[in-house]
């Protein structure tokens, strides 16, 4: 009965693939994944993940204790619902969510986040 993972390995792809795969074989086929990848996009993740439409990157800010902000980054098959949702998940836990275009990056603003996906 799990609605949401949020997914905060090292950014290692293979690693990441691998774990999206085999969560997707025991999670509920209605489960979001998020990533909290910053330097990959998620693009790269969301096939691996199985459920495309159901997958997007919520990144946290640095310091949620001075600055709760996060950042929703959707790919371009990423359901709007699911972004709702997600949404609603960060404001569940007083964390502020922001929508993002596709990109790199972080809820500060990090150097990625001016990377577009069109652009990388």
């Amino acid at each position: 009965n799990v609605h949401l993972v949020v997914e905060s390995l090292p950014e290692d792809l293979d690693l990441k693939i691998s774990v999206f795969t085999k969560l997707h074989q025991a999670a509920d086929a209605s489960t979001i994944f998020t990533t909290a990848a910053t330097t990959l996009l998620p693009s790269q993740l969301a096939e691996a993940s199985g459920r495309p439409p159901l997958f997007c990157a919520l990144h946290f800010s640095e310091d949620i204790f001075t600055s709760s902000v996060s950042a929703v980054i959707p790919h371009s098959s990423t359901d709007p619902l699911v972004v709702a949702k997600t949404r609603a998940f960060a404001d569940s836990i007083h964390i502020t969510p922001l929508t993002l275009g596709p990109c790199f990056g972080s809820a500060q603003g990090g150097p990625y986040a001016v990377r577009k996906e069109a652009d990388a």
